[in-house]
């Protein structure tokens, strides 16, 4: 993930060609415009050519970001990535990705986690403890506690369910439960 304030004031379309020229074409882009950088709450969401949000999304973006990049060809479908967000506005972003910049044994699920101010908050880290096999289709969701729950689809075939795909889940600490070993 980078900061992006070269590509500040471009339009949605060009930062998704300005990024794909600086990092390669095989890169998947989201991006806003300059109405998502302006905080404008009907801001809509560029992929591809195509746009989310027709109306508006509801919500303020600010300026863009790169996550990670890791992302490839596989990263074309709204199951490859997910998205947990908290009331302070600091965000879970997880994805999966495959071949070369996967996890080393196939596909992998990575996360990072993003400040309230939209800056990286440490780097990106693999999911699952599992990296046989491939591990896809990640999903987020914030917990109350101050951690979120990942899940993602798991074809490792390793115990407990060892009879083909099976669904898995993690929960991942922003800090250390409170009165556990780990906390201060």
């Amino acid at each position: 993930m980078e900061p992006t304030p070269r590509r500040r004031g471009l339009s949605a379309q060009a930062a998704e060609a300005e990024i794909r020229r600086s990092h390669g074409e095989e890169w998947s882009v989201v991006a806003i415009g300059r109405a998502g950088e302006n905080l404008v709450p009907f801001a809509l969401m560029s992929h591809d050519g195509r746009h989310a949000g027709r109306g508006g999304t509801g919500a303020v973006m600010g300026a863009p970001t790169v996550i990670s990049t890791r992302s490839g060809s596989d990263f074309d479908s709204s199951q490859a990535f997910g998205v947990a967000g908290r009331d302070n506005g600091s965000l879970l972003v997880v994805w999966h990705s495959c071949l070369d910049k996967g996890d080393g044994n196939g596909c992998g699920v990575f996360g990072r986690l993003i400040g309230p101010t939209g800056d990286p908050a440490g780097e990106e880290f693999v999911i699952p403890t599992t990296t046989t096999g491939d591990q896809t289709r990640p999903s987020a969701a914030a917990l109350p506690s101050g951690a979120y729950a990942v899940s993602w689809t798991d074809a490792s075939m390793t115990a407990p369910d060892t009879s083909g795909t099976a669904v898995r889940a993690r929960i991942i600490y922003t800090e250390p439960p409170a009165g556990s070993a780990l906390a201060p």
